[in-house]
């Protein structure tokens, strides 16, 4: 997907593309979008040389934000960035060029940038509008200055009001905007003949002119671009500051459009799910390159082939907030040195089920009861019931919860939502194989002292007592008083092979994805 402007993609699999060894984008690719939300999609067991989930490249990023929220990144692999890649979305500094310009003088050298600006009445950034007319013979100069595609409230204007820093006189205002529909509307504020901010305002917006698009003189909301056109007389130059851009409308009152502040995190990368991805140089389940984001919310675990999270360069590491997030089980480490992140959960996630096998029809993402990764995300991001976010695609006001199966539960906390049996809280008999009440530990042990019953394939000899565990008639410590065992046959050396349908991610199963995705380059 090349040059969009406002791009939702949300709610789709992307499952088993190839995109080649050297080719980016297994499952996507998106090249140029101004602004794009990328929500609660399955990327599984896509491949490619760069990003085998999903790449995101040259997003601008005056125009964002970028959403990536509630996507499961799992099984995928790359060279680089095995689940996702970010690059060329750098954090704006300075001054940096914007929109674009027409004017109806060839020789009139004209640039639209934004910059910031201690003196701007909000906030840091401006939009300055530079004129150069000093090649120009003939008078009454106009340029248009117009902003990219914007997403602006869908209400109706009555009145534009926006603050304007002139350092000095003698050049004349329009503002425009248009519709949805293509159409241009534009009132005359008329000569600007004072220095410094002054707040100006052009009202009877009803009664604008307009052509172009359906020229139907009607206002079809939302609108969609604002444009400043200057005009000034031949050999003149100029630079005029606008900033804080309102409107005036009678339900709502006063709204603001834009204020052109720029995002310390163009790319807000929140919620999303990382699970077994590959990378077989960088990046397994995320790379960037020159790219600033939000990392917030997010579950990372048995990664493999390298970092988890690598950020390649000086820029994208001091420009990278990682704050909230989950990792664990990354065979090469988490992220990248040097990377300051904050309210990090490093322990097993205690997913109700979940295996490798390149679909996630039969998976069950959901935190068992106990599990460190639930009400553990941002404080400020809620879940859809209200409470302190979970880490993960399923967590955080985007998440989807739903029951199915109509036991008052929602897929936020129940296990299994197409079993009416199975909910937090129910009743849960031992040794059946089943977990019924979406808790944490094995059927097989009923005491909760962490080893099965031996008639279960453990090494519990008294299931019923947590005092009296592997002991073959040596003493335990527990910390309590002793207990001997005096059966010489309690058959200690076993191991459990038993489970409830709890899943801990573990080295074994990392094991079965390396090997496929081994089997996959060999051949």
């Amino acid at each position: 997907i090349e040059d969009t402007n406002a791009l939702s993609i949300e709610n789709s699999q992307f499952l088993g593309n190839e995109a080649g060894g050297n080719f980016p984008g297994g499952g996507l690719l998106i090249l140029r979008s101004e602004q794009a939300t990328i929500a609660n999609n399955q990327f599984v067991a896509n491949s490619a040389g760069f990003g085998g989930g999903a790449v995101l490249e040259d997003s601008d990023p005056l125009t964002g934000p970028f959403h990536l929220r509630n996507n499961v990144f799992a099984e995928n692999v790359a060279s680089y960035g095995g689940g996702l890649m970010l690059t060329e979305s750098p954090r704006p500094r300075g001054k940096v060029d914007y929109g674009g310009i027409w004017s109806n003088q060839a020789e009139a050298s004209n640039r639209f940038v934004l910059k910031e600006d201690p003196t701007a009445p909000e906030g840091d950034w401006v939009a300055s509008l530079e004129w150069d007319y000093s090649s120009v013979s003939d008078d009454n100069v106009t340029t248009v200055f117009y902003t990219p595609t914007l997403v602006l409230p869908e209400v109706m204007p009555s009145v534009f009001r926006l603050n304007v820093y002139s350092p000095h006189s003698n050049w004349g205002l329009t503002v425009r905007f248009r519709d949805i529909e293509g159409e241009y509307f534009y009132g005359w504020y008329g000569d600007v003949n004072w220095t410094g901010w002054r707040e100006i305002e052009v009202g009877g917006v009803e009664s604008w002119g307009s052509w172009g698009g359906d020229d139907d003189d009607v206002i079809d909301l939302p609108l969609r671009e604002l444009q400043f056109e200057v005009y000034s007389d031949a050999g003149y130059s100029g630079i005029v500051h606008v900033d804080n851009v309102r409107i005036e409308t009678e339900l709502d009152g006063e709204v603001l459009l834009t204020g052109f502040e720029q995002k310390d995190w163009p790319l807000e990368v929140h919620n999303n799910s990382f699970l077994a991805n590959y990378g077989l140089k960088e990046g397994a389940a995320v790379l960037a390159w020159d790219a600033a984001a939000d990392f917030r919310n997010n579950l990372v675990v048995q990664s493999g082939g390298s970092l988890g999270v690598e950020l390649m360069d000086s820029s994208s590491r001091s420009d990278w907030s990682l704050s909230h997030n989950g990792f664990y089980g990354n065979v090469s480490g988490h992220f990248s040195d040097g990377v300051e992140a904050s309210d990090t959960v490093e322990e097993d996630p205690r997913v109700a089920l979940y295996s490798q096998d390149g679909v996630l029809e039969n998976d069950r993402l959901v935190f068992l009861d106990g599990s460190p990764y639930r009400d553990a995300g941002d404080p400020e991001i809620l879940d859809p019931d209200g409470s302190r976010s979970d880490l993960g695609a399923n967590g955080g006001p985007g998440a989807q919860w739903i029951d199915d199966d109509g036991d008052g539960y929602s897929t936020g906390f129940d296990c299994d939502d197409q079993d009416p049996e199975v909910f937090p809280g129910a009743e849960d008999p031992a040794y059946d194989g089943l977990n019924q009440d979406c808790g944490w530990g094995s059927d097989f042990d009923q005491d909760g002292d962490g080893e099965d019953a031996l008639d279960y394939g453990g090494s519990d000899c008294d299931d019923t007592n947590p005092q009296v565990q592997e002991t073959c008639g040596e003493e335990l410590d527990t910390g309590e008083p002793s207990v001997e065992e005096e059966s010489a046959d309690c058959g200690c050396s076993s191991s459990s092979t038993h489970g409830r349908g709890r899943v801990s991610f573990s080295l074994v199963f990392l094991a079965g994805v390396l090997a496929r995705r081994t089997r996959e380059q060999g051949a």
